[in-house]
């Protein structure tokens, strides 16, 4: 490791990111067919935000508990690789890694509720990383295990957050916090947009499955937001089952596949 410390939030660039969130609203970059559809309504308030009104980055995102939508939650996956790989050569401290968690949320979802949870899902999502790459033998319920456990002791002394997080615990994300979900029955787990119903039910699928297809099929057939369900639940799996896993015939069916290659070709490369 390099004996220099980095703020993670100084080198990420929120304003180029609410950019091309606008682009993606407005002119269907990055689209796979020239058209935009099937956007959140908080996510797209955010942006406009941003685009119609000149707000800055970080106020863009709702903060109301009728905002707390599962927009953030589905794409907040690539900090987990940013922030695993700086680790190897950087030193940071927690505070700051969860702040650009939590900066990242804002841009469309700034509410205490989401931020929790994206972080939350990101620590996961760096046991399962460093379980990857440094392979430390634990099972996938151990690491999940390990994720939340470490989201406990951050969020119970958070003078911002914790109020919030007793709140979650206590009622809406016991199962979460407490890791009683794999044991939950079906019946209590849904699939709808919410954003800790959404993250419990990815976490459902991916602790009681033993493979990418069988995850990502089940997050599916909960019904409801089953796209975004998949996309968690996938995301997790993914890494800790690794590419070679996903169905090959799932793959040919991605639309722009070779410039979505591309580009995790120039996030690896970056990393």
């Amino acid at each position: 490791m390099e004996d220099s410390n980095i703020d993670i939030s100084e080198i990420i660039d929120y304003e180029d990111i609410m950019k091309r969130f606008s682009d993606w609203l407005v002119k269907a970059d990055y689209s796979p067919h020239g058209e935009v559809f099937d956007v959140g309504i908080t996510t797209r308030m955010a942006i406009e935000e941003y685009y119609w009104r000149n707000c800055k980055p970080l106020l863009c995102g709702g903060d109301y508990v009728s905002d707390c939508g599962n927009g953030s939650l589905m794409r907040i996956l690539p900090i987990a690789f940013f922030i695993y790989f700086l680790s190897l050569k950087y030193s940071f401290s927690q505070d700051d890694m969860m702040n650009a968690i939590h900066n990242l949320s804002s841009l469309t979802h700034r509410h205490e509720r989401c931020k929790i949870a994206c972080g939350t899902y990101v620590l996961i999502a760096i046991e399962l990383l460093k379980n990857s790459f440094e392979d430390n033998g634990l099972s996938l319920e151990e690491l999940v295990a390990n994720g939340i456990e470490l989201a406990n002791e951050y969020y119970s002394n958070d003078g911002d957050l914790q109020d919030e997080y007793n709140y979650l615990i206590s009622d809406e994300a016991e199962k979460i916090f407490k890791g009683d979900l794999k044991n939950a029955s079906r019946e209590e787990v849904s699939g709808k947009g919410y954003v800790i119903t959404s993250f419990e039910a990815a976490l459902w699928c991916l602790l009681n499955n033993d493979s990418y297809k069988e995850t990502a099929l089940a997050a599916v057939n909960l019904g409801d937001d089953t796209d975004t369900t998949a996309a968690i639940a996938g995301g997790l799996a993914g890494i800790y089952y690794g590419y070679d896993d996903i169905p090959s015939h799932w793959l040919e069916q991605i639309a722009k596949f070779d410039y979505i290659d591309e580009l995790i070709d120039s996030f690896s490369d970056s990393l």
